[in-house]
């Protein structure tokens, strides 16, 4: 009787080894995504870049927060070069490269020497 039953299942699992192979298949691809997903979490994310600058009192003011407009809050300076907060390049603010920074981590200069007192070095991609 047991042999009997032990026969059965082994064909019953001939005739499904398709369909488990597939389903073990998406249960894997699962686990792996999950876990890339929490592994991204643990890396640490980058601090954002402060640009400084003196004003007419001899005392630093953020360029991030007194430069933004108080209805968009973006930067009210649009010309001149323009640098994402997670790159170490800058561009003019017309080049290609730089429409293709997020708003939202754009940094905007005055001038080239500003950005490279900033940190930042010229892109070869738009000069």
């Amino acid at each position: 009787m047991l042999a009997e039953r032990i026969n059965k299942f082994k064909t019953a699992l001939e005739e499904r080894k398709n369909d488990l192979f597939t389903a073990a298949a998406i249960v894997l691809i699962a686990i792996i995504g999950f876990g890339l997903g929490r592994l991204s979490a643990i890396y640490e994310r980058k601090t954002p870049v402060t640009v400084e600058y003196l004003n007419d009192t001899g005392t630093t003011t953020n360029a991030m927060t007194s430069n933004k407009d108080e209805n968009t809050g973006f930067s009210v300076n649009n010309t001149g070069i323009v640098a994402s907060k997670n790159g170490s390049k800058y561009y003019p603010a017309d080049c290609p490269a730089a429409a293709r920074i997020k708003e939202e981590n754009k940094i905007r200069f005055n001038s080239a020497k500003e950005a490279e007192a900033a940190g930042y070095s010229a892109s070869v991609m738009c000069q």
